[in-house]
C-alpha cells in the first residue's frame, strides 16, 4: 500500500474534532476518491464508547484493505480527554484544540514522526 494512503488516513483520523461516526467511512471513501482515484474498502471501528458528562468518549480505528494488505490506525478519544483536562491551559486557552498543547496534536505528530522513520 502506498505511504500517502496511509499518511493520509492517519491526517484524516487526527483531524476529526467532531464527527457523525456513520458518515466517517463515506467521508474517507470520498477523500480516497479524488484524491487517488480509488475506492478501497474501508471499515470504521467504534471500538468502545461512552458518556461522561456531555462528552462522547470512545476508540474509533480505521481499517484500509487494498492489494492483499491491510492498513490500521486508531484513535483513542478517552485517551486524549483524559490527558487534556490534566492540562493547566485546557479550560483558559480557547485555542487550546487547535494548538500543539492538545494530546490529539501531540499523538498525531508522534505517529507521523513514527510511521516516517519505519517506512
Amino acid at each position: 500500500m502506498k505511504k500517502e494512503y496511509k499518511i493520509t488516513t492517519i491526517n484524516f483520523l487526527y483531524g476529526l474534532i467532531e464527527a457523525s461516526f456513520d458518515s466517517l467511512e463515506r467521508t474517507l471513501l470520498k477523500i480516497f476518491k479524488e484524491k487517488f482515484n480509488i475506492e478501497p474498502p474501508i471499515h470504521v471501528h467504534i471500538l468502545r464508547k461512552y458518556s461522561k458528562s456531555e462528552i462522547w468518549i470512545g476508540t474509533i480505528k480505521i481499517s484500509i484493505f487494498l492489494n492483499d494488505e491491510t492498513f490500521e490506525v486508531t484513535r483513542n478519544f478517552e485517551e486524549e480527554f483524559m490527558r487534556n483536562i490534566l492540562h493547566p491551559d485546557c479550560e483558559s486557552d480557547p485555542w487550546f484544540y487547535e494548538s500543539e498543547k492538545c494530546f490529539s496534536s501531540q499523538k498525531l505528530s508522534q505517529l507521523l514522526k513514527e510511521f516516517h522513520n519505519n517506512n
